[in-house]
Formats: structure tokens, C-alpha cells, sequence
């Protein structure tokens, strides 16, 4: 049985007391509203209740929330159960809700209870709904270099252009090329500028069309840590992988 641990922040909240002084309990002076949310979560869709979006187990409101789906506006009732989602807070509710999809590709093979996509071996499909040659775009999570756990997926054979995220490996600044996982990625035929901090190890997002079972890039974007200040509160869902034990 796969087990996974939500990593989840202690947020406190604060509440008043009641004094003595009767002027006080019959003019309470306002309260603001208690800060709940981290400031930034990132998780697992589970579902939208009208204004409300359920995630990791948690209600967060996002009436007044901006929505971007693949970088275009869009709005709450477009998102899935299943999509992984980076959601800004200002500590009571949404403000602001982007879903990017982790791979969209052809899925090269079905093998067993897996699919193949883009090198990665991806389980949590439909494979009943899913055929080798579909284009699939997926959400979820990679469990190693290799392997990929979805948690949705929809396919779009109109699908033009491609993107996967992964790992750098192989990395050859000569020939301008370097794998993601088993797949190898070709950055020079289109003269893509890439900035110097692309190295073994780097991940990166990748778009682009296939030429053969080769990625042909249009873009490659080095991912970087979020510029968060200190103290900031970050709530995460994934697989714990590694333990280090002191």
C-alpha cells in the first residue's frame, strides 16, 4: 500500500479574551479576521464547493481569488478534482490560484498498470480510457526520475506543443542536449536562449515538439525556489521519499 504524509505547518491564531470591564464586553472594540491559512499551499484539488476550494483536507475560501490555468485566465469551476494547485492566501482566503500541468505527451507504451510518458513510468491512470499514441496532460507528482504518480489527467489530441518537467541529466553544453529521465531533450535546434544556471540536477520545465523520441525545446525554464520571506508559512502535500535521521 502506497502511504504518503501531508507536510503541514502549525499556524497559530490568536483570539481575545474577555475582560472584566463591562464597557469592554458591551463596546467590543473590532476584531480582525484570524489568519488560518499558510500563505502559500500547495496541493492536491480535492474538490470545488461553490466559492470554496477543498485542499489537502482544508476549506479555502476563493470568491475573490484570480484563477490561471496554463497562464490564461480562467475561472474556479474550470479546475478538477486531481489538479495539483500553487494557491496564495493573505492568511483568510484565496487570492490568487494557478494550475500548471506537469507533463503533456504522447503516451509512447502501456505496460502492465503503467502508462509510458515522456521516458516516465506513470501510474494513477484510467488505463481504460488511455491508449498508446493519446496525448495526455497530466498533474500530479514524480515519486523518483523515473516514475510518476498522476492524479488527473485528461487527453488532448489537439495538443501542439508539449511541456515536461523533470530532473537535468547527461548534461552536454556542446551539443546543446540533456535528458529528463530516459528522454532526451535537444535545446540547440531552435536557438533557445537558456540562462547559466541550467547544470546536472537543475529542474527544469520544458516545451516544445517531438522529433522522433527526441524533445526538440522552443523553451526551457530552470525552476527556482519560491522568493519567500522569512518566517513565511508554506503548506505541502507530497510523498516523503528519504528520511534523514539524526
Amino acid at each position: 500500500m502506497q502511504r504518503s504524509i501531508w507536510l503541514v505547518p502549525l499556524v497559530a491564531g490568536l483570539s481575545a479574551c474577555g475582560g472584566s470591564d463591562s464597557n469592554e464586553s458591551n463596546n467590543p472594540d473590532p476584531q480582525p479576521p484570524v489568519a488560518t491559512l499558510a500563505k502559500t499551499i500547495q496541493g492536491t484539488l480535492q474538490k470545488v464547493d461553490t466559492d470554496t476550494l477543498w485542499v489537502n483536507g482544508v476549506a479555502i475560501p476563493a470568491a475573490r481569488a484570480s484563477v490561471e490555468i496554463n497562464e490564461t485566465k480562467a475561472s474556479l469551476t474550470e479546475l478538477k478534482p486531481g489538479m495539483q494547485l500553487n494557491i496564495k492566501t493573505d492568511g483568510s482566503s484565496a487570492i490568487s490560484v494557478d494550475y500548471d500541468p506537469v507533463l503533456v505527451s504522447p503516451v509512447s507504451a502501456i505496460d502492465g498498470e503503467q502508462a509510458i510518458v515522456a521516458g516516465y513510468q506513470v501510474t494513477g491512470l484510467d488505463l481504460s480510457k488511455v491508449k498508446a499514441g493519446d496525448i495526455v496532460e497530466l498533474s500530479g507528482y514524480n515519486l523518483s526520475d523515473s516514475q510518476f504518480k498522476a492524479t488527473y489527467f485528461a487527453i488532448d489530441n489537439d495538443r501542439q506543443e508539449m511541456e515536461v518537467e523533470g530532473r537535468v541529466s547527461k548534461l552536454d553544453t556542446h551539443l546543446k542536449q540533456f535528458y529528463l529521465g530516459s528522454m532526451q531533450v535537444d535545446y540547440g535546434a531552435n536557438a533557445v536562449q537558456v540562462d547559466d544556471t541550467l547544470a546536472n540536477g537543475s529542474w527544469v520545465e520544458v516545451e516544445g515538439q517531438y522529433q522522433g523520441e527526441v524533445l526538440l525545446a522552443s523553451e526551457v525554464e530552470v525552476e527556482r525556489a519560491p522568493d519567500l520571506d522569512k518566517g513565511t508559512e508554506v503548506e505541502l502535500e507530497g510523498q516523503v521519499t528519504w528520511v534523514n535521521e539524526l
